[in-house]
């Protein structure tokens, strides 16, 4: 799927990208953007970072979409199915176990500062979601951003 971008760096701008699924070859790009990103935060102790082989094993199993610029990943989002484990949001908001397979979580949506305002963090979400509940007939999806921030998408 192709995207323009109508900000780079603040300015306008006209700039054609690429969304793609990813697969584990893209781990290290991921990996390289998320601590990127994180360092460049106002308060980069409230961003826990997800090591490499996490990141891996979230490009071989579950949905992720990266945002390229040619070669260059610019943003990235992560759908994990966690199905009945711990790791489940559903488990955090008192879902009943029953209901877990039918969640996702909305890992990450990882944008470089130069690609912000753009609207990839939500246009992210979108493809994810449709992708998704054609798979599956009954799919919850949910967001957890800082703490207290649980949204449902």
């Amino acid at each position: 799927m192709e995207l323009l971008l109508n900000k780079v760096c603040g300015q306008p701008a006209a700039l054609p990208v690429a969304v793609r699924r990813c697969g584990p070859a893209d781990a290290a790009a991921f990996y390289a953007l998320q601590n990127e990103v994180r360092a460049a935060m106002p308060h980069p102790e409230q961003f826990v970072p997800d090591t490499q082989e996490n990141i891996t094993a979230y490009l071989a199993h579950d949905l992720c979409l990266g945002v390229f610029d040619g070669e260059r990943l610019g943003a990235y989002f992560i759908l994990r199915y966690c199905g009945q484990s711990e790791h489940n949001y559903a488990a955090f908001l008192g879902i009943p176990q029953a209901e877990w397979d039918h969640w996702a979580n909305a890992d990450s949506a990882v944008v470089h500062p130069d690609w912000r305002g753009n609207g990839l963090q939500r246009g992210n979400r979108q493809p994810g979601k449709s992708v998704q509940l054609k798979q599956r007939a009954r799919l919850r999806l949910h967001h957890c951003g800082p703490p207290g921030d649980v949204r449902r998408l």
